[in-house]
């Protein structure tokens, strides 16, 4: 029963995606690309993050991985800003959830993905890879994206990491993500070269 109300909530969730045009208009967790980071939280909170992540190929965005007791549905976020934007704007938010495996994991996103695709009218791209921050390449991801007219998108995914990586305490989860246009071409362009 508290699988099938944790799909509930995750899926009811994005019901509002239907009706608004702009990805801004979406929230996870209460939050919103276009919100200022410093509006969620405190600066001491985000120097005392989980992680903070700064991307070998340019230092244009960097993200904020974050955990509060008082989440309703993820155990963590991850928030993209511009370390020179004094306002600390939210480029992209993600929700994660440690699933108990890897399986649970990719039948969560099956079940997200189906529904999102009734809500979103939007035919997700499934693609799958190394992870990018791995440089053995065991770690894994799998990955459905719903592209918006204007270039934002939506993701649902399941990352698999490798057990030196899990080790270090980065474990498999379930992402669910929106994401800027503006930050597509950054991690597709520029994070990694």
């Amino acid at each position: 029963m508290k699988k099938v109300l944790l799909f509930l909530i995750l899926i009811f969730s994005f019901k509002s995606l239907v009706m608004a045009d702009d990805i801004r208009e979406f929230e996870i967790e209460g939050i919103s690309i276009g919100d200022s980071l410093y509006d969620h939280f405190k600066k001491e909170q985000l120097n005392n993050a989980l992680e903070i992540y700064n991307y070998p190929g340019s230092n244009k965005f960097i993200y904020y991985f974050l955990r509060k007791k008082n989440y309703e549905v993820y155990e963590y976020i991850q928030v993209h800003v511009s370390p020179s934007d004094k306002n600390f704007i939210i480029e992209s938010i993600e929700g994660h959830i440690e699933p108990k495996s890897i399986s649970e994991c990719n039948n969560k996103m099956q079940i997200v993905k189906k529904e999102l695709e009734k809500i979103l009218n939007i035919n997700s791209q499934e693609d799958t890879g190394s992870h990018p921050t791995d440089p053995t390449g065991k770690s894994t991801y799998i990955r459905n994206m719903f592209y918006f007219s204007n270039g934002d998108y939506a993701e649902v995914i399941c990352y698999d990491m490798s057990n030196d990586y899990e080790n270090q305490g980065k474990t498999d989860r379930f992402v669910v993500s929106l994401s800027s246009k503006k930050l597509l071409e950054f991690l597709t362009y520029e994070a990694y070269k």
